[in-house]
């Protein structure tokens, strides 16, 4: 359970004039600021490996990413950054429940590798992802997000072989990547042993990965490359030094420069 003070703190960093109602326009309203104002990053998980590593990963609670979030200006990886909203949302007042699922990177990915949030509102349950940042909630329906204008919110719905899958376009996969749910209520304690799977394998162990959106467009350093998905969804890539990163991050993604100053560099792929 969240702090009350920690949740007042949370909703003005956020922008919201007052505690969103739990319904289905404050689910809108909440998630479309989140979708503005975290970003999806492995800042402090970088931090953890460049150290001695011991203990929970970073953001196995939400009070930890929040208060990292309020300091820093970090967000998180999957599993933590779906702690934060299912406890942000849980602490206003929604029915929200954790969700397992998986990135299909390859064929054959097994997992779950992938953690989010779902949301029931007035009768209809929807997506609610600390990854994607899809700006609106995406219903558990067979469709394409409507009327979608920002890159972020090409985003589809389908069912497949009994489970739902989600189609999005981060900057590295503009082509689309699929995520595959495979289970909605997921128990604290097995979400919590998903996430520590991760210390032994994970795409965002060994390199720096942030992505937040903008206005107009979607803002990305990942891989040493510096990526901006524009309005239509094509990507402009340029390669970006260690120095230029330390720079970007304070600069351009808000990020306190105490922090940025301590990330290591890329470990060599």
């Amino acid at each position: 359970m969240l702090d009350p003070k920690l949740v007042d703190s949370i909703l003005e960093k956020l922008g919201c004039g007052e505690v969103p109602p739990p319904d289905w326009a404050g689910l809108c309203s909440l998630y479309y600021q989140w979708s503005m104002s975290v970003p999806f990053d492995n800042i402090q998980k970088r931090l953890f490996y460049s150290g001695t590593a011991e203990g929970p990963i970073p953001g196995h609670t939400s009070d930890h990413f929040f208060r990292q979030w309020l300091a820093h200006g970090s967000g998180g990886t999957c599993w933590s950054n779906s702690h934060a909203i299912h406890d942000l949302l849980d602490a206003i007042g929604f029915t929200v429940e954790r969700v397992a699922a998986t990135m299909l990177s390859s064929p054959d990915a097994f997992g779950p590798t992938h953690g989010s949030v779902a949301a029931a509102v007035e009768g209809s349950r929807y997506l609610v992802d600390g990854s994607m940042l899809t700006r609106r909630p995406v219903p558990f329906l067979e469709a394409a997000l409507p009327h979608a204008g920002h890159p972020s919110e090409r985003v589809s719905m389908e069912g497949r072989g009994g489970l739902w899958h989600v189609l999005w376009h981060p900057a590295h996969r503009p082509e689309g990547l699929a995520c595959r749910i495979e289970e909605i209520g997921v128990p604290l304690a097995r979400f919590n042993e998903y996430h520590e799977r991760t210390r032994l394998r994970s795409n965002f162990n060994n390199a720096l990965y942030i992505r937040q959106n903008r206005d107009n467009g979607v803002d990305t350093i990942a891989f040493g490359e510096r990526m901006r998905t524009l309005a239509d969804g094509t990507v402009e890539r340029s390669p970006i030094s260690q120095e230029e990163v330390t720079a970007a991050l304070v600069e351009d993604f808000g990020i306190s420069e105490e922090v940025a100053s301590l990330l290591p560099e890329d470990a060599s792929p």
